[in-house]
């Protein structure tokens, strides 16, 4: 399954790539929204499976990523993040304004679905976040937080490396492999993008506000990357329409994993039931 192609331009002037995986008299649309180092043409066996029950498909490329401009991995403020995700939505109901459309944010993108959830005046109906980063699985140095928010103060845009190990992606080696050996795909990130995404990891993680759009979390217990107990403890936490899936033994790529196809599925038969009763 193709997709079109087609772009937009931010208010700081990057021209940001994105995709969109049509079909025929779709009942729903999606739009993706992909996590660190990555880019939305990864989701394509995603978009093939929904497009299966006539469910359409945008992704886009952050800026920093894939075939995006901007330098890899950085960012001149998580505004700027939700700016993206902002007209992703735009296009999807300039497109498919007639019928529901959700979010589906993976990882970083999770946490950036998250933030959009519950912090801005929501125009989807819908909301999934797969391993959203809201805590990583393992304790940071505090040192080196510590030295990240200096260098920020002075190198904001100083390439370092994101130290995401590919083995925890996947228990499926040709899944690793794909990552590792994917042009598009980087390992960059720069003070400004780390220390502004752990700040509003932390705002997740203690919100335990009320949330008014339905919002299903996946997420695989054996994650090693991004903490599973936290995204279980934000919807413990908060009011409103949430369910929490879990998928014993996952590991952090979930619709990539063992269990990709089951996974794929929940994630289309939840948009559909929201389709029914909305």
């Amino acid at each position: 399954m193709d997709a079109s192609n087609f772009s937009w331009n931010t208010s700081d002037g990057l021209k940001i790539h994105a995709a969109h995986w049509s079909v025929d008299q779709p009942v729903a649309a999606v739009g993706f929204v992909h996590g660190m180092g990555e880019h939305s043409a990864r989701y394509q066996h995603v978009a093939a499976a929904f497009a299966e029950a006539k469910i359409a498909s945008m992704g886009y490329d952050r800026r920093g990523h894939g075939q995006s401009e901007g330098k890899r991995g950085h960012t001149i403020s998580f505004e700027a993040f939700i700016e993206e995700v902002k007209m992703l939505v735009t296009n999807l109901k300039k497109t498919y304004g007639d019928i529901p459309v959700f979010l589906y944010g993976h990882s970083m993108g999770g946490n950036l679905v998250l933030n959009y959830l519950v912090s801005e005046e929501v125009e989807v109906d819908g909301i999934i976040a797969s391993a959203p980063w809201i805590q990583l699985a393992f304790k940071p140095s505090p040192v080196k937080i510590q030295a990240g928010k200096w260098v920020r103060s002075l190198l904001p845009g100083l390439s370092m490396k994101n130290e995401l190990n590919p083995d925890f992606l996947s228990r499926i080696p040709a899944e690793v492999k794909a990552y590792v050996d994917d042009p598009l795909v980087h390992d960059k990130i720069t003070p400004n993008t780390g220390v502004r995404m752990l700040d509003k990891a932390e705002f997740l993680h203690v919100y335990d506000g009320k949330i008014s759009h339905p919002l299903l979390i996946m997420h695989g217990t054996d994650d090693q990357i991004i903490s599973y107990q936290a995204a279980k403890d934000f919807a413990d936490r908060v009011e409103g329409p949430v369910e929490f899936k879990t998928w014993e033994g996952g590991y952090h790529e979930i619709h990539n994993d063992l269990e990709k196809e089951a996974v794929i599925a929940y994630a289309k038969d939840w948009m559909l039931q929201q389709v029914k009763t909305a």
